[in-house]
């Protein structure tokens, strides 16, 4: 029997004089989101309810998924069958490199992926809305070293599970699903009257995820790290990309949907911020600039 899972709207009757309502149930739609906070790997997820046979394929299989970036989706779009959620579900994993690797990404024009994949498995009967239904399922790829993966599977108001897995339990993908495509990830910097500042440098980092016990830190908008040493001791990596303003003062940065460290610089200038970290697609950021002691 499939359970109804939902919040109730109470719908007032047209007659104000009877004393009976209506409920109507709508139910929950999860949304999923892999989170890839390695700093090497890139990860590609495929995906499908424990209800089919182990031998069985997987239906979805997510894009190439690069260091920093995620992608969100609803279940119900690739499992329609579970009404917004499964109760469980398997999971395909491969793990790539770029081929590029002395290059930081952000510089790599082709950022050409190895096609064999420095780890894959398959992991099965993980647990999803059969214990609690919520509007967030994440799965994160923690940083790990080579042929090893590590990942947290984590639900709001559930805690977090794991998924290690070494070696290559896989044949490679044919294809190889294509890199997840770039968002908007631009701001401005300007002096306080609004001045745009020409030749400014902005450079870009990843959330990087490196233990179960990493520091709240990293996040400088709660308090957390004011300088680079800060941020790259808790839980950014090393600048992946560097670009300069315009003479209005835009800058842009062409990269997939993620979590990023956005920072500008310039001899003897200071910024406020200090520096933001966001998620994209973000069109707004914007540093004032000021002359520095």
């Amino acid at each position: 029997m499939r359970r109804a899972y939902g919040v109730f709207i109470t719908m007032l009757p047209m007659c104000l004089s009877c004393g009976t309502t209506s409920s109507l149930v709508l139910p929950v739609e999860t949304e999923f989101l892999i989170v890839n906070t390695s700093s090497r790997w890139y990860v590609t997820m495929g995906l499908r309810p424990d209800t089919a046979p182990d031998d069985s394929t997987f239906d979805y299989q997510s894009k190439l998924i690069a260091p920093g970036a995620l992608l969100r989706e609803r279940f119900i779009n690739i499992f329609p069958e579970t009404g917004g959620c499964p109760d469980r579900f398997d999971v395909r994993v491969h793990l790539y490199k770029r081929v590029n690797e002395d290059i930081p990404i952000g510089l790599d024009e082709t950022e050409d992926v190895d096609p064999t994949p420095v780890a894959s498995a398959e992991l099965l009967d993980i647990l999803a809305c059969e214990v609690v239904v919520a509007s967030s399922y994440t799965i994160v790829l923690r940083d790990s070293e080579e042929g090893v993966g590590i990942l947290k599977f984590a639900q709001e108001l559930d805690g977090e599970r794991d998924g290690t897995f070494s070696g290559n339990a896989l044949a490679p993908l044919d294809p190889m699903p294509e890199l997840l495509e770039n968002a908007s990830l631009s701001g401005r910097v300007i002096m306080a009257d609004g001045v745009g500042l020409e030749g400014v440098g902005v450079l870009l980092r990843t959330r990087v995820r490196r233990s179960d016990d990493d520091p709240e830190c990293c996040n400088i908008n709660s308090g957390g790290p004011t300088d680079v040493e800060d941020a790259t001791a808790c839980c950014y990596d090393a600048p992946i990309a560097i670009v300069t303003t315009d003479a209005d003062g835009n800058f842009s940065f062409d990269r997939p949907p993620g979590a990023y460290w956005v920072e500008a610089f310039a001899d003897n200038l200071l910024f406020r911020p200090v520096a933001v970290t966001v998620e994209s697609p973000i069109d707004n950021i914007t540093f004032i600039g000021e002359v520095g002691p």
